[in-house]
């Protein structure tokens, strides 16, 4: 079973199979499609705009046979309840990554194991299958968006790329990457506040933790993040010492169950940026006056390298 396909009947998208037409003179050319793989191609359009100051997202996905021969692709609804055709299995199975990286909300779901044959789809060489929906707010799909597709919780300019596995019928698993497309979250092309960080530095005895983030990637004081350990236990880390590749601040334990269950954060854990507007007075503490004063240093661990999808490597000076 792949991951992805989860919850349905959050608010509801619009997904329709559209015809690919030739570019008109004075309409903007279609952007190149992501890497070949066993003759298959990926690509992404998004048009963002703002309406009643809201982001509205026109997503548009083509999934290209450039090979020589006819494939069948064959969905992977894991409930019986799912009861969409190919096209609708494309769209909420298809993931979005982002630069700087945003991690979408994770959830568990239950249902009865599907047995009913699942729907497919036959792409003819040259042949294209096009998927398309819009979406209001923050998140690139309303629908199916667990495990999928991010928040995006600050305004700024994200790179985002689309990406499925896909199943042939003969049972090969094909991994599709689409081109980099932009998205202007909130109407803005500046670097937005970067939303996940790894866990450098952790001090249990006084309850705090140094994330790989800092002012170079617009961290301030006050800021919120969320830590994790699967579903057994959550700590909220509240930043009250900024440099410029690195941040510390106080540890919280929120959620905690399970005796083999740590009981503080480790090194390497994922640190996510809680949006601004969900930080109140309630979640916020201020740090002990004998901290808040210390300052920090971000020795003991390696400056990042900054490699992505979108950046090459490149060691800051």
């Amino acid at each position: 079973m792949l991951s992805g396909a989860i919850l349905s009947g959050v608010c509801c998208a619009l997904f329709a199979v559209v015809p690919v037409l030739p570019v008109r003179p004075g309409e903007q050319a279609l952007p190149e499609p992501g890497p070949e793989n066993d003759g298959l191609r990926l690509r992404l359009v998004v048009d963002t705009k703002v309406e009643k100051g809201a982001d509205v997202h026109a997503v548009r996905l083509d999934l290209l046979n450039v090979g020589r021969q006819p494939v069948t692709l064959v969905a992977q609804w894991p409930y019986e309840q799912d009861t969409g055709d190919y096209a609708q299995f494309l769209a909420s199975e298809v993931a979005f990554v982002t630069f700087p990286e945003v991690v979408p909300d994770s959830a568990q779901t239950a249902g009865g194991e599907r047995h009913s044959p699942q729907p497919e789809y036959k792409i003819a060489p040259g042949g294209v299958l096009s998927v398309s929906w819009e979406s209001r707010g923050r998140r690139l799909k309303e629908k199916d968006y667990y495990n999928t597709t991010p928040y995006f919780p600050t305004r700024g300019l994200f790179g985002v790329r689309a990406r499925i596995i896909v199943v042939t019928k003969d049972g090969k698993q094909v991994l599709l990457t689409s081109n980099p497309v932009q998205v202007a979250v909130g109407a803005s092309r500046a670097m937005p506040k970067w939303a996940t960080g790894r866990v450098v530095s952790v001090r249990p005895e006084k309850k705090t933790a140094m994330i790989d983030l800092g002012t170079n990637q617009k961290i301030e004081k006050g800021d919120v993040f969320t830590i994790r350990y699967g579903l057994q236990a959550s700590w909220r880390l509240t930043i009250t010492q900024v440099r410029s590749w690195c941040a510390e601040g106080t540890v919280e334990t929120v959620h905690h169950a399970g005796r083999d269950t740590p009981r503080f954060p480790g090194e390497q854990s994922v640190a996510t940026l809680v949006p601004p507007s969900d930080v109140t007075a309630s979640t916020t503490n201020r740090a002990p006056c004998s901290w808040a004063t210390r300052p920090i240093s971000c020795r003991g661990w390696r400056t990042p390298v900054l490699v992505s999808a979108w950046t090459t490597a490149t060691t800051p000076g």
